[in-house]
């Protein structure tokens, strides 16, 4: 279950990305003894802010630049156990904040974007002498999680730009890139893209949290930086249709290859008969294929959908990894299930799945299976689902049941959810266990785009006893033109 508070949503007929951003968790990650001065990146942050003063000098005096300022700001109650499992009970502070600035568009003018997003954390429990002696924990920290100008669409939609931090999704997957992205649409059904710039470190910047980097990278502070750089070949014009590829390299100052990669992704909708998704990512260091994911939908009739779905992972890690050393095996799932709508407002899904799991004893098969109902009337929405998988190394099962409905007002709209957990570890008795718990979150919509929210969530476990979350929250977000 999902129950992010910090989530922000766009404003609609806005551009995705514009005004939004999704922080991906509160977690601290590591941070170094070095000083301030000497590990900090001010490139981003003075790109960004530099960008959005030039701006304004793409719009004519008849016309304004709209802006649009979001705060999330929250305060965060929650109970943990350390390692000798004593409870331990924490109070922390966020400020999430994000800045944005578009042209205004015409019939000949493309809109440009600049944004800024910012994270503050402040960890009130955490004592100065404590955080002197765990590196990895630390009383606050602030992050730029991206500052980039975006064009889309200029030249006569020729041009597609983006310069400074920002998050990159392709067929290879995400990536947090500190330098440009250009991609050329040519006058055929096709387009070409190069990219290039520095992987944001913790190491080497202080205002840097990347989740995005190579598995099993290390941070030291003597670590080089690591570049990036890649090109990319996508359809365009093609209807519903899409197909593009990928390739990217990994290399660090020290001219050392930290990953090599190419991949393709292949969309084909063929409304009332077939939808047809594969993925497919291939590491060519190793020379093994990474990933590949597959999917086919075939709508019977208005109300029954029948899916199919394959995934093949295999893990591939950063070449400087110790994790390199070790034998990998690839875990396979082919599942297949579907939808029944029943009505407007009702609708059923199962699904049936069997995953294959190899390592050097050989090969195990866990089968699975997957039920779930939906429902949705105006702002209401209840649904739940089970899952279960069973095989040589145990049992996992897991039901969640969830609601969203107003209460009192239309303004006043309560959220909860029930869980429940259980595993029966065949390989590791000492870790079965079985759990259970909920959340329950209100939110107020003062007016505009001010909500206030109130989130609890509690849950229990024979390994973890009474872990505890309270948050308070407060979203605020004005605008206008300049």
């Amino acid at each position: 279950m999902i129950c992010d508070p910090t989530h922000m949503t766009s404003k609609k007929g806005l551009p995705v990305g514009w005004g939004s951003g999704r922080i991906i968790g509160f977690g601290l990650k590591k941070y170094t003894h070095t000083p301030v001065w000497k590990r900090a990146h001010w490139g981003g942050a003075f790109l960004s802010a530099a960008l959005v003063f030039v701006l304004f000098g793409f719009a004519e005096p008849a016309e304004a630049a709209r802006w649009e300022v979001r705060s999330d700001t929250s305060a965060q109650l929650y109970r943990f156990l350390d390692s000798d499992r004593r409870p331990i009970e924490r109070l922390r502070f966020a400020e999430v904040l994000s800045i944005s600035v578009m042209t205004p568009a015409s019939d000949t003018e493309a809109p440009i974007f600049a944004r800024t997003l910012l994270r503050s954390q402040l960890d009130a429990g955490v004592a100065a002498a404590f955080a002197d002696s765990q590196s990895t924990i630390q009383p606050s920290r602030t992050d730029i999680l991206s500052a980039s100008v975006q064009g889309i669409g200029l030249w006569g939609g020729v041009l597609d730009f983006e310069a400074g931090r920002f998050i990159r999704l392709d067929s290879l997957g995400f990536a947090l890139v500190d330098g440009a992205a250009v991609d050329l649409h040519s006058p055929w059904a096709f387009g070409v893209g190069v990219h290039a710039g520095v992987e944001p470190s913790e190491a080497s910047n202080s205002f840097a949290w990347n989740p995005f980097r190579l598995d099993g990278f290390s941070e030291r502070e003597d670590e080089p930086t690591v570049g990036m750089y890649g090109l990319s070949l996508f359809s365009r014009e093609m209807g519903l249709h899409t197909l593009r590829f990928d390739a990217r390299e990994w290399r660090d100052s020290d001219s050392n290859i930290r990953g090599r990669q190419v991949g393709g992704a292949l969309r084909l909708a063929y409304p009332s008969f077939v939808f047809f998704d594969l993925d497919a990512r291939l590491d060519l260091v190793d020379r093994i294929l990474a990933d590949l994911r597959g999917r086919v939908l075939v709508p019977i009739s208005l109300k029954v959908d029948l899916e199919t779905r394959y995934l093949r992972l295999v893990p591939v890690f950063d070449t400087f990894s110790i994790f390199g050393i070790y034998p990998r095996y690839p875990m396979q799932e082919l599942s297949f299930g579907g939808r029944l709508r029943m009505s407007p407002s009702v609708m059923l899904t199962a699904r049936a799945s069997s995953r294959i799991v190899e390592d050097a004893r050989g090969k195990e098969v866990e089968p699975g299976v997957h039920a779930g109902a939906r429902y949705i009337k105006g702002r209401r929405m209840l649904m739940g689902s089970f899952e279960h998988f069973s095989g040589a190394t145990g049992d996992w099962s897991l039901a969640l049941l969830q609601g969203v409905t107003p209460i009192y007002v239309e303004r006043l709209v309560l959220k909860c959810g029930l869980t429940a957990l259980k595993v029966e570890d065949s390989v590791n008795p000492g870790l079965e266990t079985w759990g259970g718990g909920g959340h329950m979150s209100l939110d107020y919509a003062f007016g505009g785009e001010w909500v206030g929210r109130i989130y609890v969530e509690d849950h229990e476990t024979r390994l973890e006893k009474r872990a505890v979350r309270a948050v308070l929250m407060l979203t605020t977000a004005l605008g206008g033109s300049l």
